[in-house]
């Protein structure tokens, strides 16, 4: 059995396709491969001068190696090399047939209460719970679970 000291506190773990393990932990992102933590992102909130990045919720891979983590402050890609921030507070995030990502979370408007999102490559289209929802069934089952039908 071995140890890790991983900063802040984990709230995911997920497992990638080459077998690594992504981290979840405080504000950012941590990856572990062969042995060995390396910080992806931040993940110190209270660092001077820098804002929270994510407050990671959930970390899931597109079929194209990017690995998308959603958080309550924000939604990220990150191709290997460097992270893209959307602006989208995403608690949920689910990888489409196409490699579209959809979420669920808050689009940013005041007084909107809802939402779907859908990241197109025109950009996001947001869709508000129940009326509306144009997301296929298997990403409404992996966003909520079984009791979607």
């Amino acid at each position: 059995m071995s140890h890790y000291e991983v900063p802040g506190a984990i709230r995911v773990l997920a497992v990638a396709p080459d077998d690594t393990l992504y981290i979840g932990a405080g504000c950012g992102v941590v990856h572990f491969q062969a042995g060995r933590l390396e910080t992806l992102l931040n993940v110190d909130c209270n660092e001077s001068g820098r804002r929270p990045s994510l407050l990671p919720m959930e970390i899931v891979f597109e079929h194209n190696d990017l690995v998308w983590v959603g958080g309550a402050l924000n939604i990220a890609s990150y191709d290997g090399q460097s992270w893209q921030e959307y602006g989208l507070p995403a608690l949920r995030v689910a990888v489409d047939h196409d490699d579209t990502i959809w979420t669920v979370g808050w689009d940013g408007r005041n007084g909107s209460d809802c939402c779907l999102t859908h990241l197109t490559a025109t950009g996001p289209i947001s869709y508000t719970w129940p009326a509306g929802a144009q997301a296929p069934p298997e990403v409404l089952n992996k966003l909520f679970g079984p009791l979607i039908r």
